[in-house]
């Protein structure tokens, strides 16, 4: 008769229930000792082999406040709360957010070492040094030592059913804290024994406590002691429906509530130095321990596997509504434990080489590869076999691999045409045999167990059957072909590199592309559904289907992951995967196909791979077959990081609505205060409002979708970019809003109800009804002030071109008198002349004075004429040419009489206009001043000087002649008394000083426009 363990045990364990003196005997302690020990034995023998799980794991390089994770819980709200030896935290799946706690000092972090989330959402805390802490959203409690509380390291914490919080201390005292009180049991209220106290509430509310190899419970206000437990350190956790999970040691054993304490397996771990840390029971049943220094072991009935952290002590362990395990590590942070949906074979685990490019499997369950370096393998009872290092494979590179059905496999070459590999050896197909090229791209075997192959160098497909080739006529202008297909309805398809599709009929190929394209895209692979459908997978152009002859297509634009598809599968669930460009995907067919009918705007891409830990997943392509759907309903795919197989049965839809949360409210980058529950304002002066929410889903946080929308402002839902969980609104004008926020989870289940958000942006002080008024009172002023300002503009108009007529009128007055004056007497004096010329022409020597007199008021003539057009020409209306043509005046006009002439101007004068009337003036003074000192001082040096201080011009004109005391009442005195008034009509000043026998200066004042 077999030996039964479970049969064994329970007889063991009913000499406690009929021999109650044994529970207290050291015999009985030593006895299951012993059968732990033998049972520690059988369960290693008994271990099942290592689950596959993915671990995703965040540091606090991703934001957590510290990699050693000593509570984990979720909230009602959805939250994750996690406690670390450097301060608390709340995740939604993305981000980190720490919560202030209240310290001794700014400085110090505070170091967390439990944390409980008690029944009405209160969040206790026990810290290093002898604090508890109490959070609610009323109010924040903190007790110390001075409270009654310990100064030693807690070790467990839990609630009661009273709504009491316990403690257990590593000085083997607990505190209960109930009203605000602290209440503190040591060995002398009956906890004895020496060693920490460690305690845990059953699902009844019933508190347990493990200390000195004796487990109790509280009651009435005692402790109850109700069993031995083995040696070594004690971990409790709840049991389902009723009693704890005892982790003694290394032992894991089931204590029923009452009495009965059953061994349910031993852990057993390579590293030295394992103790246990924790212990949990997830939904499924299935016990998870943690150790420090061993990792994290999953127990199922009595087999233990362990699964991979990224850190080998454990900390806590927690499960959330999704089903997600998670593990709090002390040094790798949080990780997030998953079934493994996708496996990733490479040469970590025995892959000849990482990128693949062609994959089948034969009839015996075997996978077979071909390699990018041409390299062939096989997988089979869990090993990789590398047969090109076979003896008859030497040399020969491997492009594609396809099962014939029978239990072989046929393989394409790229120089050595076909292999058919049955049993250990390969048997060659090449020329010899009617092959048309070596250089073998596409290989499928259909259902009549025919072979086709597609060959370059030249291009052909052909047919092997019976033994024999069948060449098929192509289209012409068609490239490679390197996919190949045949769909329910017996028809072979096929795609070429240049992305045409080709059909088979009878014994040639016709070209069925899809002339819908705007440009052809090639054809990578091709997939025929169970339904009978067709499915393309394009280099850029995403997905095509073919559907009772009728071609439709779907891309990035209207939700597809990547548009340049390696390969396509369905799965058993309703599932389409997609190997990629950008990695491996997954979208429901009904999703696919309501979008492709018009039906559905967009389809939901779920991306696999990184939430796994795993590296870039590129999918390869080029070669066919490029994917395969096993026996055992995984889909493998080739990538360039190795192959990935699929199992679809572990990606299991997320059916829970994903709890959407509104985060904050910033206006300008400032956070507002308030509660987003209430109505927030928005001042008028904004710039920007951003919003952030959160929808807590934490199964693939990437592939989470958001839709908006904002009442008074949006006529519809508008999508939110990938991976953005906030938006913004630039200037928004003043009223209220209703901000409506909806999310879905990685499945596609939407959460209609979302969240909501009421703002009010403030009224601007233009838009109330004082300042209208006032704005009306002041538009009728400006209309008012308008009116007279336009009529006071015509006023001024009309006066300056009356001014500039009668500047004209003078200046037309001023040029008929300087040329009657200058021009009409000289021409006078010429006609007199000129008759007395012609009365004395036969004299010739009285008629050559007047010759000779005519010569020089034609002279003087022509020099007046010169005068007055420079004076009228607008181009000499500035200062420059005044101060020139007047030096060149006085350097003629004084050299000509024999008087020296100083010349004494600026070097550098700025360029400055002066109108005709000024420059006319003040060269008429320098000229009469020249005039009087030559006719009347008598002088032989004369200086003309001019200086500008700013606006202001100061000219003088100097001589050292006679001089005079007073002026006379003859020539020289209207000559004076001329250029004051000229200097006076100009709005300046004119100084006449002159003293016998010093000279005489005239000097000029004018402030220049």
């Amino acid at each position: 008769m077999p030996f039964d363990l479970p049969l064994a045990t329970e007889f063991l364990w009913s000499l406690n229930v009929f021999v109650p003196e044994l529970i207290i005997s050291k015999k009985f302690n030593r006895l299951l000792s012993l059968w732990v020990a033998f049972l520690s034995f059988w369960s290693v023998v008994s271990f099942g082999a290592p689950g596959s799980w993915s671990v995703r794991p965040w540091l606090s390089d991703d934001g957590l406040p510290d990699n050693d994770v000593t509570g984990i819980a979720q909230n009602s709200r959805g939250y994750l709360w996690l406690a670390t030896q450097g301060g608390l935290a709340l995740f939604d799946g993305v981000r980190f957010r720490e919560v202030e706690l209240p310290t001794r000092s700014q400085s110090s972090r505070p170091l967390i070492r439990q944390m409980l989330l008690g029944d009405n959402g209160t969040l206790w805390l026990a810290l290093e040094g002898g604090t508890v802490m109490s959070l609610s959203e009323v109010r924040t409690n903190v007790f110390t030592t001075a409270d009654g509380l310990p100064a030693y390291r807690p070790t467990s914490m839990a609630q009661a059913k009273d709504g009491a919080v316990w403690i257990g201390f590593v000085d083997g005292s607990a505190c209960q804290i109930a009203g605000g009180k602290v209440v503190r049991y040591t060995a002398k209220a009956g906890l004895s024994g020496v060693g920490p106290c460690v305690l845990m509430a059953d699902n009844h509310g019933v508190v347990w406590f493990a200390k000195a190899g004796v487990l109790s419970f509280f009651r009435a206000g005692e402790f109850v002691s109700v069993t031995d437990l083995p040696d070594g350190a004690v971990r409790l956790s709840p049991r389902k429906p009723e009693g704890l999970w005892i982790l003694a040691g290394m032992n894991l054993l089931s204590f029923d509530g009452e009495k009965k304490l059953t061994p349910v397996t031993a852990i057993r771990s390579s590293a030295s130095g394992v103790t246990p840390s924790v212990v949990f029971e997830d939904r499924s049943g299935a016990v998870w321990v943690g150790t420090l220094a061993g990792g994290l072991f999953r127990v199922e009935g009595t087999n233990a596997s362990v699964v991979t952290t990224s850190y080998p002590d454990i900390l806590s362990l927690a499960e959330d509504r999704e089903g997600n395990l998670w593990a709090g590590t002390g040094g790798g942070g949080l990780n997030r434990l998953r079934p493994r949906v996708l496996d990733l074979h490479n040469s970590d685990n025995g892959l000849p080489f990482a990128s693949i490019r062609s994959v089948c499997e034969d009839k015996n369950g075997a996978i077979w590869t071909a390699a990018q370096n041409g390299t062939l393998a096989r997988f089979q009872n869990g090993q990789w076999q590398n047969l090109s290092a076979e003896a008859t494979w030497a040399g020969t590179r491997a492009t594609c691999v396809a099962a014939d059905g029978q239990g072989g496999v046929w393989v394409g070459t790229s120089h050595d045409g076909l292999r058919h590999w049955t049993g250990a050896r390969a048997e060659m197909v090449g020329r010899n045999d009617g092959l048309a090229g070596e250089v073998v791209r596409a290989l499928f075997t259909d259902r009549d167990g025919s072979l086709w192959v597609s060959t370059e160098s030249p291009n052909s497909v052909q047919r092997w059957h019976a033994g024999k080739f069948q060449n098929f006529i192509r289209p012409g202008g068609t490239r490679t072909v390197r996919s190949i297909v045949q769909d329910n309805a017996g028809i072979i398809w096929m795609g070429t590199t240049d992305g045409f599709l080709l059909r088979v009929e009878g014994d040639k190929i016709v070209d069925a592309s899809d002339d819908s394209l705007v440009r052809r895209k090639p054809v990578r692979c091709l997939y025929a559904s169970p339904d009978g459908d067709l499915w393309i997978g394009y280099a850029g152009a995403g997905l095509g289907r073919v559907r009772n002859g009728k071609f439709s297509t779907i891309s990035t634009a209207r939700g597809l992951h990547d548009a340049y598809i390696c390969g396509l599968m369905m799965d058993d669930g309703g599932g389409f995967w997609f190997s990629s460009d950008r990695g491996i995907f997954q979208v429901r067919a009904r999703e696919l196909n309501d979008a492709l009918d018009g039906k559905l705007e967009s389809v939901r891409s779920i991306l696999f791979g990184r939430e796994e830990g795993l590296p870039s997943l590129q999918g390869n392509f080029g070669y066919g077959p490029n994917f395969t759907a096993a026996q055992d309903g995984k889909i493998w795919f080739p990538t360039r990081s190795g192959l990935v197989a699929i199992n679809p049965r572990q990606s299991q839809p997320n059916h829970l609505m994903p709890p959407v949360v509104m985060e904050r409210v910033l206006v300008d980058g400032v956070p507002t205060s308030g509660r987003l529950e209430e109505k927030i304002f928005v001042p008028s002066r904004h710039r920007r409002i951003e919003i952030e929410f959160t929808a807590l889903s934490f199964v693939a946080p990437e592939n989470v979708a958001f839709r908006y929308m904002l009442d008074g402002l949006d006529a519809s839902w508008n999508s939110v970019p990938r991976g953005q969980r906030s938006v913004r609104f630039e200037r928004l004008p003043a009223g209220n809003y209703r901000l409506r926020v909806i999310a879905c989870n990685n499945a596609g289940i939407w959460n209609e109800t979302g969240t909501t958000l009421v703002f009010e942006v403030g009224q601007v002080f233009w838009n109330t009804s004082w300042f209208r008024l006032l704005v009306l009172v002041f538009i009728s002023g400006i209309v008012a002030l308008s009116v007279r300002l336009q009529a006071r503009r015509k006023y001024l108009a009309r006066v300056r071109k009356l001014e500039q007529e009668a500047f004209l009128q003078r200046e037309r007055a001023r040029i008929a008198k300087d040329l009657h004056d200058e021009l009409g007497a000289s021409l006078t004096q010429i006609s007199l002349l000129g008759k007395l010329t012609q009365h004395d022409l036969s004299e010739p020597e009285k008629a050559r004075p007047h010759v000779e007199k005519i010569a020089g008021l034609a002279r003087q003539g022509v020099k007046s004429v010169d005068e007055i057009v420079w004076a009228v020409s607008p181009r000499n209306d500035t200062l420059g040419q005044l101060l020139d043509y007047a030096g060149q005046h006085a350097v003629d006009f004084l050299g000509a009489a024999g008087i020296r002439c100083r010349i004494d101007f600026p070097e550098k004068i700025s360029v400055r206009e002066l109108p005709a009337d000024i420059r006319h003036g003040l060269f008429m003074v320098v000229k009469e001043a020249l005039h009087n000192s030559v006719k009347h001082s008598g002088a032989t040096e004369i200086t003309l000087a001019v200086r500008l201080e700013g606006n202001r011009l100061h000219l003088s004109v100097a001589d050292n002649g006679r001089g005079f005391t007073a002026a006379k009442s003859d020539g020289l005195a209207d000559g004076l008394r001329n250029m004051k008034q000229r200097v006076t009509d100009l709005g300046g000043e004119c100084t006449i000083t002159s003293q016998p026998d010093t000279g005489t200066n005239v000097r000029v004042e004018l402030d220049l426009p």
